[in-house]
């Protein structure tokens, strides 16, 4: 082709990854637009979704003990509680487990790492530049 631009021999050749390297290239340009923008909002609704949600699944879970299983209506509603309750300490678990895993590998690589060291030797330097970049945002308030 002209002006040393090619195509590929096949279509199969084209990266399927490409749409999808795309959405995440947006998503973090984006996300910190959109809570720069809407703050504390975004918490706020985040947790009314998550309630209804919930609420909604646990509606469903009382509803199948009464009319599947033959339970009382307040048996039921103890059930879906304590299951709830059990999942929710599993879930709690399992994702705080996670994180320390993932801290844990990010300190041992941050232990490792030459910028640590020069952080260590350059302490004052990176102080006085926080306080400096610290007192040019407060100016402008």
């Amino acid at each position: 082709m002209k002006n040393g631009t090619t195509i590929p021999a096949k279509i199969g050749d084209v990266s399927r990854r490409a749409p999808i390297r795309a959405f995440k290239i947006a998503a973090v340009l984006l996300c910190p637009l959109v809570v720069w923008g809407f703050g504390i909002d975004l918490v706020h609704l985040a947790g009314h979704l998550l309630h209804v949600v919930l609420g909604v699944l646990e509606t469903l879970a009382v509803s199948l003990g009464v009319q599947l299983f033959g339970l009382s209506h307040r048996a039921a509603q103890a059930v879906a509680a304590y299951s709830g309750l059990t999942l929710a300490i599993i879930f709690t678990i399992r994702m705080g487990y996670r994180i320390y895993l993932r801290v844990r590998r990010w300190v041992e690589r941050l232990e490792n790492s030459a910028s640590v060291m020069w952080a260590a030797r350059h302490w004052r330097l990176l102080v006085a530049g926080t306080a400096a970049l610290s007192a040019l945002w407060l100016t402008q308030l």
